[in-house]
């Protein structure tokens, strides 16, 4: 709360018991001198009627000012407290989703070492798990069906190249059931992409693009990641691609038209995290 809304809190305040104690002296006042006149009881009544409406006009401002200050202050806070925040929920159902998927001992590993990994990146957890969602449904042992892909940032042959492990090791780690392989990997994988980058990662999308293609961190909606139905890296993320926000706001699907821009990978995270949320609502 900044120092000027307190002071036009407490000159409200001072502000509104003036006008009460004014308007309270003024009847009191009125009833006197109509009982000294022998004014009929219904004259005063009238008169002293008239003034109060007249100084509570004038007082009005100050008096809801005041009030409205009290409410937004105290009560508003309780309609926003944490518990409520988008991101809460997200990473409340985003454990038990973790947990669905792998089992509670896997799950807890990954929830600590997704912790350890927001901290040394400077992100937020939320951030990581919104690309695991994406990427692996939150299943940290998921292997792509065509083998090209597995993990919890569903590695790829190009994409370890330079990490000092194979795609094959991570796929029989994914088979073990080996968390820790996987998630210090994962660790490891995404400070190696943020020192290549050398920026911050301040949102999902950041995070996202530092792992698959960290040249276009911070580049506006429209530029375009991947493009062309025939490459390869197109092929792997083509779910990406066709997502639109209608003027309601609501996030939709149509037909994809060969490019994935930065807009529509945030739509489909965005719309994956809301089916997610509804998912764990209850």
């Amino acid at each position: 709360m900044q120092d000027s809304e307190h002071l036009t809190f407490v000159i409200n305040l001072l502000l509104s018991f003036a006008a009460i104690t004014v308007v309270r002296a003024i009847f009191l006042s009125l009833f006197a001198l109509a009982k000294v006149a022998r004014w009929a009881f219904r004259a005063r009544v009238v008169v002293a009627s008239m003034f109060i409406a007249f100084v509570a006009t004038i007082a009005k401002a100050p008096v809801l000012n005041a009030v409205y200050y009290v409410y937004t202050r105290y009560f508003e806070v309780v309609k926003a407290r944490p518990s409520d925040d988008a991101d809460a929920l997200f990473l409340r159902a985003a454990h038990a989703e973790l947990r669905r998927q792998a089992g509670d001992y896997a799950a807890e590993k990954a929830i600590a070492w997704t912790k350890h990994t927001a901290e040394q990146l400077g992100c937020k957890e939320e951030s990581i798990y919104a690309v695991a969602l994406l990427e692996c449904s939150l299943n940290p042992f998921r292997i792509r069906d065509d083998n090209v892909a597995a993990g919890w940032l569903q590695f790829t042959r190009a994409g370890l190249s330079g990490m000092g492990v194979s795609l094959e090791q991570v796929i029989a780690a994914c088979r073990a059931r080996d968390i820790d392989f996987i998630m210090s990997l994962s660790h490891n994988y995404l400070l190696r992409r943020q020192a290549q980058a050398n920026v911050n990662l301040n949102t999902e999308i950041d995070v996202y693009l530092a792992v698959f293609a960290p040249a276009l961190i911070n580049a506006p909606p429209d530029k375009i990641i991947y493009a062309g139905k025939n490459n390869p890296n197109y092929y792997m993320n083509k779910g990406l691609d066709g997502w639109r926000l209608s003027r309601d706001g609501t996030i939709y699907k149509q037909a994809p038209d060969g490019d994935i821009t930065v807009e529509e990978l945030y739509l489909a995270m965005t719309r994956k995290k809301q089916l997610l949320m509804s998912q764990y609502a209850q």
